[in-house]
C-alpha cells in the first residue's frame, strides 16, 4: 500500500485533480443558486448582481481552485448586514451554511 506524505508536491497533485476542480465548481453553484433563492427581490438588482466565480488559485500551477459567491449590487452590505433602517437578511451566509 502505498503511503501519503503530506509535501507540498503530493497535496499540489490532488488540487490538479479535475474532480477537485469539477468539486469546486459544484458547490458554488450551489451556495449561488441558494443565495439568489433567498435574496430580496424589491427590484431585482440584489438578485440579478449574485455571481459565481472560480479562481484558480496558488504557486506556478495555479493548482488551488476557489469558488466564490459575490453580491454585486451597491446596496449588497445593507442587505447581508443591515443598516440603520432595516435589519440584515444574511443572504450569503444562510446560502453557505443552508440554513
Amino acid at each position: 500500500m502505498a503511503r501519503y506524505s503530506r509535501d507540498g508536491a503530493d497535496f499540489g497533485a490532488i488540487l490538479r485533480m479535475p474532480g477537485v476542480r469539477a468539486a469546486v465548481i459544484d458547490v458554488t453553484e450551489q451556495v449561488g443558486a441558494r443565495a439568489r433563492s433567498f435574496a430580496p427581490v424589491d427590484d431585482g438588482d440584489y438578485l440579478r448582481g449574485i455571481e459565481t466565480t472560480l479562481i484558480e488559485r496558488g504557486g506556478n500551477d495555479r493548482d488551488r481552485p476557489e469558488g466564490r459567491v459575490t453580491a454585486t449590487a451597491p446596496h449588497s452590505a445593507a442587505v447581508e448586514w443591515g443598516n440603520s433602517r432595516s435589519r440584515g437578511r444574511h443572504v450569503l451566509a444562510r446560502a453557505l451554511y443552508g440554513r
